[in-house]
């Protein structure tokens, strides 16, 4: 009878790193206030000429540089060959995207990027099953937050958020990544900024 095999540390962390595509908050047992979700049904027009339209990256190296060291803390305590491997993985799911183009309809959201699955769902409606560019599936939803587009995921192995919130001067949008995991050492958590594209 052969040996039973322990798992590979690069196994074991792919189960792991399925963080999911958006983008995700705390796990999905919280409910957003009855407030919350008031604001979320009924999209006003004045949050949709906030936030409709094609928004391209602009926070330059900086920016860049934040996603690293967020990642590098995330997996501060991971062991040399693990630790590796899963600052490329979050890394590539924390990097700025080169653009967003956000879109309504009625009550549903559509979110599209370069090289990404089309992340569309119903704004303060219930979870949809997403899948991104890595294959990662998570229970989505999406809402309305002060003005804020608020897509938060959750998987077996941990939650995101993605938080698009439009600045007062029109041309500005700030986007915020935030993805947790209990084997994190912490959060990564970053916030890029992107430009109306004319």
């Amino acid at each position: 009878m052969r040996p039973h095999r322990r798992p590979s540390p690069l196994h074991a962390l792919l189960a792991l790193l399925v963080l999911g595509a958006c983008t995700h908050a705390p796990p999905p047992a919280r409910e957003p206030p009855a407030a919350v979700q008031g604001e979320a049904s009924g999209i006003s027009e004045a949050a949709r000429r906030a936030l409709e339209g094609t928004w391209v990256y602009a926070g330059g190296a900086a920016e860049q540089a934040q996603v690293d060291e967020a990642v590098a803390r995330a997996t501060a305590d991971m062991g040399f060959l693990a630790r590796g491997f899963a600052a490329q993985a979050l890394g590539d799911r924390a990097r700025p995207r080169e653009r967003y183009t956000l879109s309504f309809e009625a009550s549903t959201v559509t979110i599209a990027s370069p090289e990404s699955p089309i992340e569309r769902g119903p704004v303060g409606g219930p979870p949809v099953t997403l899948t991104d560019r890595f294959g990662d599936q998570s229970q989505t939803t999406f809402r309305l937050e002060g003005g804020a587009l608020v897509e938060a995921g959750t998987n077996p192995d941990g939650s995101g958020e993605t938080v698009f919130t439009p600045a007062a001067d029109g041309r500005t949008l700030h986007v915020r990544r935030l993805m947790e995991s209990s084997r994190l050492s912490a959060p990564v958590d970053v916030t890029l900024t992107y430009r109306r594209q004319d």
